[in-house]
């Protein structure tokens, strides 16, 4: 599942696609779900990356976020804030 994300051609429908298979909130999800928030986030940093891509991986950002705690949310957010 991850290995698209590692390929140059990928666009946002491939990471909204991802994003839609979070939606479902599926319990398997969870077992890859670190290596996706942080295989999109380091997406969305790549500034080289089309708009649209980017856009769409920092959603997936999200979307795996909401399946953790507030806590460790906030602790997220304050280390993402230093980079």
């Amino acid at each position: 599942m991850l290995a698209f994300l590692q390929c140059p051609d990928v666009d946002a429908d491939a990471i909204e696609t991802l994003t839609e298979l979070m939606k479902n909130r599926d319990s398997t999800i969870q077992v890859v779900l670190e290596p996706i928030v942080s295989s999109c986030f380091a997406y969305f940093s790549d500034k080289q990356k089309l708009p649209d891509s980017r856009i769409a991986a920092i959603k997936c950002v999200g979307m795996g976020l909401s399946f953790k705690p507030l806590d460790y949310i906030a602790v997220s957010a304050s280390l993402w804030n230093r980079l």
